[in-house]
């Protein structure tokens, strides 16, 4: 008599790859917060796509299903904006809100529709919006956290809250060590894995397309791998083409004033730049950029940036070619600090002889010794008043004009994007505007955009072009 097969359970699910540090960081910070929550692990979940009712045997039938809909070499986006609560049999969930872009919407709907037509029909289970974090069974635990980190609760939650914070119910739990940021970012995820009863299967890599038929071992190397997505997102310079700042790279050769910024949308301020009071010269563009930290190699993990652990030859490399693709030697670059990670000066010196143009520089917190180096800049160009720093909580508090800085990279997202119309900010950490300079005719270009269309933020360069 043959013997029956047992079924396990398969899960298809989403790595964070290079995200991965920072989504730990934000999932530890909230642990700090809120010790008396039940967490699910020591680091935070993958985003899990589909579970499925299989055998042993079926999980090569599966991987053929996966790979298959893999298609094209891509990367899958999704957006986490802060956290969620969700209530299942007493029981109240705590999780990220993260959502996927239609494109990649577009992917899962594609895969879901493959196995919906496969052997594994009756078995398939979409997975629910969010990424698990903890459960509370005590009374208004998730709340407490949910309005510590500044997340918008209903009436009732409030009423709720609020009876919990009377000396009778206080004494009862633990408080918060501290407020946990709210989370806010974007992130490509390139690694799909195949978990069978908890353990790995297989792991695909997007980048590669089809083409990675046999999977790849996530404890080897993931260098070539990050290169083919920097490829794919245009973020070496070698591949920049139709990116927002192209155009500005295009002008280094043909542009005779760079008050006659052809590039702005018919009909939106014709004049504006033409008009410019501004103290550079007009044969020269005003290029922005922050936080390089060349050199670095925590940068990579702490900010989520595509390159393998701890290569800071080619981070260097990458940003340097970035930097040079973009400026001209005629350029005027206001840099907002942070060349490097505590460098002494000749370090940073032989750095600073790499990059193209005339360089302002503007010390960050990290910098040492900076020959000419000044902790601010002011300027007037295109009717606008920009006011340059490293660290906005320095900048003055009655400026009547548009604060400018770095300092802040991509993890306080939530009240420092690339541009916050209501705060009047502007970040130019490399990560967010593409890991090079980007022009004063481009910002003052995306603030009219902003406004235009009534926007409140933009989380990066890339959103609004």
């Amino acid at each position: 008599m043959a013997q029956k097969t047992e079924s396990i359970e398969a899960v298809i699910a989403l790595e964070w790859g290079f995200n991965e540090y920072l989504i730990n960081n934000r999932y530890n910070e909230i642990r700090d917060a809120a010790p008396y929550l039940k967490y699910r692990g020591a680091s935070a979940e993958k985003a899990v796509l589909f579970r499925i009712a299989v055998t042993r045997d079926d999980l090569k039938d599966l991987s053929r299903i996966v790979l298959d809909a893999v298609g094209d070499p891509h990367y899958l986006t999704f957006s986490i904006n802060g956290l969620f609560k969700r209530n299942r049999g007493g029981v109240t969930e705590l999780l990220y809100n993260c959502k996927p872009d239609a494109a990649t919407e577009d992917r899962i709907v594609r895969l879901a529709a493959a196995l919906k037509e496969s052997k594994f029909a009756d078995s398939v289970v979409t997975a629910e919006n969010g990424i698990p974090i903890a459960t509370a069974d005590n009374f208004g635990d998730v709340e407490s956290v949910l309005s510590a980190a500044d997340e918008r609760l209903s009436f009732s939650d409030r009423v709720r809250l609020a009876l919990l914070r009377l000396p009778f119910f206080a004494g009862k739990r633990n408080n918060p060590a501290y407020k946990p940021r709210k989370f806010c970012g974007r992130f490509d995820l390139t690694e799909l894995s195949i978990f069978a009863d908890g353990k790995r299967y297989k792991t695909f890599d997007l980048t590669a397309g089809a083409q990675n038929t046999q999977g790849i071992d996530p404890r080897h190397s993931k260098k070539e791998g990050y290169a083919r997505y920097r490829k794919l997102r245009g973020i070496d310079a070698a591949d920049v083409t139709g990116t927002a700042e192209s155009a500005d790279v295009a002008e280094t050769s043909e542009t005779p004033d760079a008050g006659e910024d052809s590039s702005f949308a018919a009909g939106k301020r014709e004049n504006a730049v033409a008009d410019a009071v501004t103290e550079y010269a007009r044969s020269s563009r005003i290029m922005l950029i922050s936080d390089l930290h060349l050199g670095n190699a925590e940068i990579i993990c702490t900010m989520a940036r595509p390159f393998a652990d701890r290569d800071i030859e080619e981070m260097n490399r990458v940003l340097i070619s970035n930097w040079n693709r973009a400026v001209k030697d005629t350029d005027r670059v206001i840099f907002l600090g942070d060349l490097t990670y505590k460098a002494d000066r000749e370090t940073a010196e032989n750095f600073l002889k790499e990059l193209a143009g005339n360089i302002t520089f503007i010390a960050g917190n990290h910098d040492r010794d900076i020959s000419g180096a000044v902790d601010s800049h002011t300027f007037e160009y295109g009717g606008y008043r920009f006011f340059c720093v490293h660290n906005p909580k320095f900048a003055p508090k009655d400026f009547d004009g548009w604060v400018i800085h770095g300092h802040t990279h991509n993890t306080r997202m939530y009240r420092y994007p690339f541009i916050n119309v209501k705060e009047r900010t502007i970040n130019v950490s490399c990560e967010l505007i593409g890991y090079r300079p980007v022009s004063i005719d481009t910002i003052i270009r995306a603030i009219e955009r902003c406004r235009d269309e009534k926007w409140e933020r933009a989380d990066y360069l890339e959103d609004i072009f």
